[in-house]
């Protein structure tokens, strides 16, 4: 089964009965909702070591994380990033 938009649908299963007996349905009623969304972000790429930057989202509800935050490190609620080392972190909502 593939969710194509967000609502629900029931979806039925015959076996075909035989032999003069009736046909058995069984019934399951699938709610599809929107998948989460980042929605966009913005902030500086680069921050020097020592120093800060803040990202943010137009979406709410996430977390920020560092993957690696002997680089780099986040705050999960503001998204205020400090610079610690020289190097490349990606940072995650």
């Amino acid at each position: 089964m593939t969710g194509v938009a967000a609502g629900t649908a029931t979806i039925s299963y015959t076996i075909a009965g035989t032999g003069g007996c009736a046909d058995v349905v069984s019934t399951r009623t699938v709610t599809i909702t929107a998948p989460p969304t980042t929605g966009t972000l913005s902030g500086t790429q680069t921050v020097f070591v020592g120093a800060t930057t803040t990202y943010a989202s137009t979406s709410t509800g996430g977390s920020w994380t560092s993957s690696n935050t002997a680089v780099a490190t986040v705050d999960a609620t503001t998204g205020v990033i400090t610079g610690v080392a020289i190097g490349t972190a990606t940072i995650t909502y």
